[in-house]
């Protein structure tokens, strides 16, 4: 972790933190989806009537086995209107998401866009748990359920490398083409 101030502007004022990690490198990749099931509204009571909830997850990494340190890997696409979403698959390496790990621990961020975006509630799991897609329960800051995070679909396939592709035997073709016309 870096922390610089910023120089420039009328008063020099703020900093800037540089967080980094090593990643291990795999092969196999990861293919999740996610559904959140009766997400907690953020806005109780009168407000409930005027805003219309706009969800969406932020996944994080913990930095080190025994640290509660998370790192943000990935961020779903705010789904508006809606306390049932279906947030749109995405892949990643199991290198990037769990240091190759399925024990290493995953943090699940429910956030809302309104406004400033706030952490509604969250949870902390594994890909060991995520793989058993069963509904994995959301808490607010007051230990309440606000929720469930249903891991709908999640598959793992080893992509191979171009050297993996080139040692089985793969053949390339280069076709080169000069234009000389000066166009």
């Amino acid at each position: 972790t870096l922390t610089l101030p910023l120089i420039g502007g009328p008063k020099n004022k703020g900093k800037i933190t540089i967080k980094a990690d090593r990643v291990a490198t795999s092969s196999i990749w990861v293919d999740l989806e996610l559904h959140g099931i009766n997400l907690k509204h953020p806005f109780s009571g009168y407000f409930n009537c005027f805003s219309t909830p706009e969800p969406y997850l932020v996944i994080s990494r913990c930095k080190d086995k025994n640290s509660s340190e998370f790192l943000p890997i990935h961020k779903t696409k705010a789904i508006e209107g809606d306390l049932n979403p279906k947030w749109k698959s995405f892949q990643m390496s199991l290198g990037i998401l769990c240091k190759g790990d399925k024990e290493w621990p995953i943090k699940i961020e429910y956030y809302q866009k309104k406004g400033p975006d706030f952490v509604v509630a969250s949870l902390t799991t594994n890909l060991q748990q995520i793989e058993k897609k069963e509904k994995l329960l959301l808490k607010d800051a007051a230990g309440k359920n606000a929720g469930y995070i249903l891991p709908a679909s999640i598959k793992t396939e080893e992509v191979k490398t171009m050297i993996e592709h080139m040692q089985e035997g793969t053949q390339l073709n280069l076709y080169a083409a000069v234009d000389f016309t000066a166009s």
